[in-house]
C-alpha cells in the first residue's frame, strides 16, 4: 500500500510541475525514474493519464479525474497521519485520586487543574472524603496493588 501511496504522491508532484523534468527535481529523482513510475502507474491502472509531448504533458481525461480523486485522497492520508501524530507520546487514560476533603480543596485541587490543562487526554477524578480509605475500596487505585494506603 505505502507504494501505491507514493506512486500518487508522484502523479500529483508531476501534475503540479507541469512537466517530468521539473518534477524529478523536486522529488530529487531524474526524469526517467519519473516516466518509469508514470508508465507502470499507467499499465497498472490500465489507462493513459497522461499525453506526453517532448517539453510538456497533458491529463488525458481519465487522469484530470484521477487526479482530482488523488489530491482529495492525499490530502485525507496528511490529516490522518496529523491526527495519529498529533496524539502519539501523549499520555492518556484515567487517574483517580482520592484525598482528605480539606488538604484537597486547597492543595490537590488547583494542582489537579494545572495538571489537567497540560494533559488533556487524561481525565483526572479528584476524590475527596474525610472517610478513611483503605486498600478495599471499590475501584481504589490499590485494589490490585500490594501496597496499602495509610493516613496523610
Amino acid at each position: 500500500m505505502a507504494d501505491e501511496i507514493s506512486d500518487l504522491r508522484r502523479f500529483v508532484a508531476m501534475v503540479a510541475a507541469g512537466n517530468l523534468s521539473a518534477a524529478a527535481r523536486a522529488m530529487g529523482s531524474s526524469p526517467a525514474v519519473m516516466s518509469r513510475h508514470l508508465t507502470a502507474l499507467e499499465n497498472r491502472l490500465g489507462v493513459r493519464l497522461v499525453t506526453r509531448t517532448s517539453r510538456r504533458f497533458e491529463l488525458t481525461d481519465e487522469g484530470a479525474l484521477f487526479h482530482e480523486r488523488c489530491v482529495g485522497i492525499l490530502a485525507e492520508i496528511d490529516e490522518a497521519e496529523a491526527e495519529a501524530a498529533q496524539g502519539a507520546g501523549q499520555p492518556r487514560g484515567s487517574l483517580r485520586i482520592s484525598a482528605p476533603l480539606q488538604w484537597g480543596r486547597r492543595v490537590l485541587a488547583p494542582i489537579i487543574a494545572d495538571f489537567s490543562a497540560g494533559f488533556p487526554m487524561i481525565s483526572a477524578h479528584l476524590v475527596l472524603t474525610d472517610t478513611s480509605l483503605d486498600g478495599n475500596y471499590p475501584g481504589g487505585i490499590f485494589r490490585h496493588a500490594r501496597l496499602r494506603a495509610s493516613p496523610v
